[in-house]
């Protein structure tokens, strides 16, 4: 079952990071104006009015991820330095971390918790920002997988056990000896 296929996106707009709110009614999504607004902007498609609203002061934030608890939405700024969070109830944007690049957010099952990866870090070390007190921790460092090679280490998601899916990238060439005989 299922309806037609329809564009909900203005032509004129260009748009990435989309995410479902807990509910199923709205998507969040990063979108600027291709030939107005230099800046992405954080904005809201409630599904069943076809309405697009932009957050309030989130001009420059890309990335956006729905809390599970459909309370916040978190965000980095455009140049990734900072992770930012919205909370729809106090109807305002804190910052809650920041480093030299970090990766896109993610949150535990619980909303207890966000995850991100500071990926200018020697040794690209993966934070969680707790949500009741803004504390943020190291809870793990590719440090050790680096020096055995690999060029480097993604925060790729976290299970529903709360388990942390790291891809460990170790180059895309391979170096081999070959003997040829020529003509």
């Amino acid at each position: 079952d299922g309806g037609a296929l329809r564009a909900v996106l203005p032509e004129s707009r260009e748009a990435s990071d989309a995410d479902w709110s807990p509910d199923g009614t709205q998507i969040v999504v990063s979108m600027r104006e291709q030939k107005t607004q230099p800046k992405f902007g954080v904005y809201l498609f409630k599904s069943s009015t076809g309405e697009w609203t932009l957050l309030p002061a989130s001009r420059g934030l890309v990335a956006p991820r729905w809390s599970p608890n459909g309370r916040y939405v978190a965000a980095l700024d455009e140049t990734n330095h900072r992770l930012l969070l919205y909370d729809f109830q106090a109807e305002k944007w804190s910052d809650v971390a920041e480093g030299g690049l970090l990766g896109a957010p993610y949150w535990t099952s619980g909303s207890a918790a966000i995850y991100f990866q500071d990926q200018l870090d020697s040794e690209q070390a993966i934070y969680r920002v707790k949500i009741a007190n803004r504390q943020v921790e190291k809870v793990f460092s590719c440090g050790e997988i680096l020096r055995s090679s690999p060029s480097h280490c993604t925060l790729s998601g976290i299970g529903l056990d709360g388990s942390l899916y790291v891809m460990v990238e170790r180059g895309l060439t391979d170096i081999y000896a070959l003997d040829l005989d020529l003509p």
